[in-house]
């Protein structure tokens, strides 16, 4: 009887190593079977929102490495084709896989096919069970962000002609001291173009414009109280303060005297704004652009709804002067999709994001930038936390009026 010859130990580890590689690939059919069916039961659709966005967190250096077409991970809500073949916004959360471009044929691609689902761990009605998160992929081209340049609206920052808008009137509280100071972006109160560094700058004059064309109302002047905007891949965050002569004139102007809401004046953390997009009939937000913007005089109210959130990994590209171009990864971002075809303008950076309650309103962020029809917004749980403000005594709190 032949023998078989003795195997080395190399070609046994290979051996081994192949099967291994076939036995966890082929696990994956039946546990993601199962935890499709746990991600069923969940009919909290916040909490999905949650799983997908701690997914996107987590996991999307591994993913972005582990496929070559995959540019970036973030999470919201999935889109769908209508019946006119466009890309439709439902209200269904999934990761979203941004990549750089989509294949033709459902067969090609193999091992570097996209998930269709993204498994990880939820605890539900008293027990931790593995779910599978759905995902979507989108092209990197519906992503690309910048700040759309500045144009003549409402704050005037030193002898050039660049403008912006100004959110509101916020108190800066320590102890017993109270000041009143204007919220806008950084990239409006001190532009990279005078900056260079990305740093907030002080002393630049700010004025209302009290109507298009006309003449400019001394408000205040910026402050260092503010973030950064350095390069990628630091973190930049994109708000300032500003000293006001008469906060109250200046809140009278803007139209924000009592409006705040009394039990909700601002959204507060991430889990609560899911809440809000995800309940029964969704939540509309309006941006609050201004009315009196000179090249589009008597614009409509603009509204959007919520499209899914900017990741560090998702970088929006600012003007710095002379052609030149810095790109910037904000920690946290909205996307939020405009309604009726409408979009933001230059000149809207600043504007306040709102969720309406009855006459009153909470504040949802501040647009900071814009892209192809969508809007990325500063949320207000990290615009309103003293902790992102560089030049702010220990101790402080940050309200808005």
């Amino acid at each position: 009887m032949a023998t078989r010859p003795r195997q080395s130990a190399a070609v046994r580890r290979r051996a081994w190593s192949a099967h291994a590689e076939r036995l966890a690939l082929d696990g994956r059919a039946p546990q993601l079977s199962e935890a499709k069916r746990n991600y069923r039961l969940i009919d909290d659709r916040a909490l999905k929102l949650q799983l997908a966005r701690e997914i996107a967190q987590t996991r999307a250096p591994e993913l972005t490495l582990g496929y070559r077409n995959l540019v970036g991970v973030v999470a919201g809500f999935k889109r769908k084709s209508n019946k006119l073949g466009k890309a439709a916004l439902t209200r269904e959360p999934c990761v979203i896989f941004i990549v750089r471009s989509k294949w033709r044929s459902k067969t090609t691609g193999g091992d570097q096919r996209l998930p269709s689902h993204v498994t990880a761990f939820a605890d539900w009605q008293g027990r931790r069970r593995m779910v599978a998160v759905p995902t979507d992929v989108q092209l990197e081209t519906g992503w690309i962000a910048a700040t759309q340049g500045l144009s003549a609206v409402q704050v005037k920052v030193g002898s050039r002609q660049d403008f912006g808008t100004l959110a509101c009137v916020v108190k800066v509280s320590q102890s017993q001291h109270y000041d009143y100071c204007g919220l806008s972006a950084l990239h409006v109160l001190s532009p990279p173009w005078l900056t260079g560094n990305g740093l907030p700058c002080a002393g630049h004059a700010v004025q209302g414009l009290s109507a298009p064309g006309g003449g400019a109302v001394p408000w205040g002047t910026s402050i260092l109280a503010g973030g950064m905007l350095p390069p990628s891949p630091d973190i930049g965050f994109d708000a300032q303060l500003a000293n006001l002569t008469d906060w109250r004139s200046v809140r009278k102007q803007l139209g924000q005297q009592n409006v705040l809401s009394l039990s909700e004046p601002f959204v507060q953390t991430p889990a609560r704004f899911d809440e809000l997009v995800t309940a029964d009939g969704g939540a509309t937000f309006e941006i609050l652009i201004p009315d009196n913007h000179p090249k589009a005089p008597g614009r409509p109210r603009l509204f959007a709804v919520f499209d899914s959130y900017i990741e560090r990994g998702v970088p929006i590209a600012y003007q710095t002067g002379e052609g030149g171009e810095r790109y910037v990864s904000h920690f946290e971002l909205l996307k939020l999709a405009p309604l009726g075809g409408q979009t933001t303008r230059p000149g809207d950076s600043g504007s306040l994001v709102v969720l309406h309650t009855g006459s009153r309103y909470t504040i949802v962020g501040m647009h900071i930038a814009g892209g192809n029809g969508f809007s990325c917004v500063l949320p207000a749980w990290q615009l309103f936390s003293p902790f992102n403000y560089r030049d702010l005594p220990e101790g402080c709190e940050i309200f808005p009026m």
